[in-house]
């Protein structure tokens, strides 16, 4: 290890390309907590941007960036594997391989591979080389099946039962391989893993092993979510309204139990994953996400919805600040995430109102332009009322018409277009007396 570098350091490898799945997520949880709590830093590959967007979302500070590990990185470490005799290159085909012994034991290559051209000659390699079979690259294993553990003696896989690949015939690094290089060119001393993926992570040990980079300390995070589990990325979860820093409590609820917060954290309680995962799906998230909305401050909750609203193209900002704190009160007893509450927001904040044919209908009725005259009247009366009490004023509704229920449903749908929807009070409320007059207005032009 370079003594000029911070120890101890924690590389976080991205998968570049995509938004970072929730696992990942919660890897980089983490592994920030742990550095945190011993004084290290937190370096990221600057393969992904997103990836680090990301990041920065759930509130994880990056200490420093490395450049992505190049091919040519690679190929350097692999050849000087091979000149210390620690890997070697193999010219064995795939229909060779396919006669060997299966292997069921959940390793990356489906055989075990064995051993055939760990010897070979000089010469011998060349005859094959000029014979046009394709080569690839495996380590040598003289440790096979010896249990790899983090430092609290979590399994973390086995150094492999045979030689094994590390470069395929495609000339492509193995996945083990390239996590390898990439912990070593990012000068990184500590670890964390996916426990769920042992069997990439032995290979990724051994590999280090040989390249006399093993880390100062590994720490295996128990796997999640469930095998066959779909789950979104961080990307999808953001376009879809969820807040952060719920969401940090929900991974690390899967981790260390409901109720703990990760920045609460300390050193032992980071390394304290024995406890028992409960079920999870998308849909459990989002309740305990709503949950924490209905815990949210007022003006906290409505500038979030503000932000996301108007990412959604919604005339939010316009509004002012009191009516903006109505808004989210209107919500927060029934929206899981910010996206809940574009149904309201696509009633209130336009301009006008559409009626499809049988709405239009509806509203030539006498009853129904009679009806708009009694509202109107009752809105004139509400004019010069600073806070208008909309739940007294549909009940004074209900007293002055025939029909009730026909007439609630009939005003819904002038004031939303919606046969269904919010309460009326709430849309009431949120229109505000100048608002429902305008809707009533377009209404009456259809008698």
């Amino acid at each position: 290890m370079d003594a000029t570098l911070p120890d101890p350091r924690l590389r976080l490898a991205m998968v570049a390309g995509r938004s970072l799945r929730l696992a990942e997520a919660r890897l980089a949880l983490v592994g920030a907590a742990w550095m945190e709590n011993l004084s290290g830093e937190v370096v990221a590959s600057n393969e992904n941007p997103i990836a680090i967007d990301d990041l920065e979302w759930l509130d994880i500070e990056v200490d420093a960036m490395v450049s992505t590990v190049k091919p040519a990185q690679i190929k350097e470490m692999v050849d000087k594997l091979i000149a210390e005799g620690k890997a070697y290159v193999c010219y064995c085909s795939s229909a060779e391989e396919r006669e060997m012994r299966p292997n069921p034991s959940g390793d990356p290559e489906d055989a075990f591979y064995d051993n055939r051209h760990r010897l070979l000659t000089a010469d011998q390699r060349k005859a094959m080389k000029k014979s046009g079979r394709v080569p690839s690259v495996r380590l040598i294993e003289d440790s096979p099946g010896t249990p790899w553990a983090d430092l609290h003696g979590q399994s973390l896989g086995a150094h492999p039962p045979h030689d094994f690949l590390i470069v395929g015939r495609d000339k492509q690094p193995s996945e083990a391989m390239k996590r390898a290089v990439e912990f070593v060119r990012g000068n990184a001393t500590h670890l964390v893993l996916d426990a769920g993926c042992a069997s990439m992570a032995g290979q990724m040990l051994t590999i280090l092993e040989a390249l006399d980079a093993l880390p100062t300390a590994v720490l295996a995070v128990p796997g999640w979510p469930p095998e066959g589990t779909d789950v979104p990325s961080l990307g999808q979860l953001q376009a879809s309204g969820y807040l952060p820093h719920p969401l940090r409590d929900e991974l690390t609820a899967t981790i260390w139990g409901t109720g703990v917060s990760i920045d609460a954290l300390d050193a032992d309680s980071v390394t304290d994953t024995g406890g028992q995962i409960e079920p999870w799906t998308v849909d459990a998230m989002a309740e305990r996400h709503g949950a924490a909305l209905r815990d949210m401050p007022i003006p906290e909750l409505a500038s979030a919805l503000v932000a996301y609203l108007t990412t959604r193209g919604f005339p939010i900002m316009e509004r002012e600040y009191a009516w903006q704190q109505r808004f989210a009160r209107s919500v927060r007893s029934s929206a899981r995430i910010l996206q809940d509450a574009e149904p309201l927001a696509s009633i209130i904040l336009t301009s006008t109102v559409d009626h499809d044919r049988s709405a239009t209908s509806l509203l030539r009725r006498p009853e129904s332009q009679a009806l708009i005259g009694v509202v109107d009247q009752i809105l004139v009366e509400q004019a010069d009322v600073e806070e208008p009490n909309w739940r007294e004023v549909v009940r004074d509704l209900r007293q002055r018409v025939d029909r009730p229920g026909r007439a609630m449903s009939t005003l819904r749908l002038i004031l939303s277009g919606r046969k269904e929807g919010p309460s009326l009070p709430t849309v009431l409320e949120l229109l505000g007396v100048e608002g429902c007059r305008n809707r009533l207005e377009k209404a009456r032009r259809y008698g």
